[in-house]
């Protein structure tokens, strides 16, 4: 029964790592452009590059506040995971070194977007998404400092992960098919 648990938890643990990735793909990179309209000849390339801080953050706070709260909101809680994940699967823990490899990550999602005009490079982008992953590797140093233990901290995050999900897909239910609201996610 052990060894059936412990696979399960692996198997969970990497489902929900590929859903993450996918999610990630389709919001950063996919989110103007479907992955066949990429090397369509006939499509519009969109390419903007924003290197001054804060920049985008507070041109949208002039135009719609509730665009510039999405857009920090989102790209913050888009990279928690990253950290969790980073952290969980990084032999080296320290917080400057799963802080580095976040950037770098958004660095490349950046550099994508703007090499294959599919949306605006933007430094804010990238400040928004290393705060993110730092709260995600706190949040892993909270869970590991309440269980002292890395397996149990895996599974934790895990599970609390699954809950994360199937709480904001009842909230996606409730909004569309109750309230009636549109909201495109993919």
């Amino acid at each position: 029964m052990a060894k059936i648990y412990y696979y399960f938890k692996q198997v969970l643990f990497y489902l929900l790592l590929i859903a993450y990735i996918f999610l990630l793909a389709e919001s950063l990179l996919f989110k103007q452009v479907s992955l066949f309209e990429l090397f369509d000849a006939d499509r519009t390339i969109s390419r903007s590059l924003n290197l001054i801080p804060f920049k985008t953050i507070f041109e949208y706070t002039h135009f719609n506040l509730w665009i510039a709260l999405m857009n920090v909101i989102g790209n913050i809680v888009l990279f928690i995971p990253l950290g969790l994940y980073l952290q969980i699967s990084s032999r080296n823990k320290k917080a400057l070194h799963g802080v580095v490899l976040v950037g770098v990550i958004s660095l490349g999602v950046e550099i994508t977007q703007y090499i294959l005009g599919i949306g605006s490079a933007d430094i804010d982008d990238i400040i928004l998404n290393i705060f993110g992953g730092l709260l995600g590797i706190f949040i892993y140093r909270i869970i590991y400092l309440m269980l002292k233990d890395e397996n149990k901290t895996r599974t934790a995050v895990t599970f609390l992960f699954c809950l994360v999900c199937v709480c904001a897909f009842a909230c996606y239910f409730v909004l569309v098919n109750i309230m009636g609201f549109r909201i495109k996610i993919f």
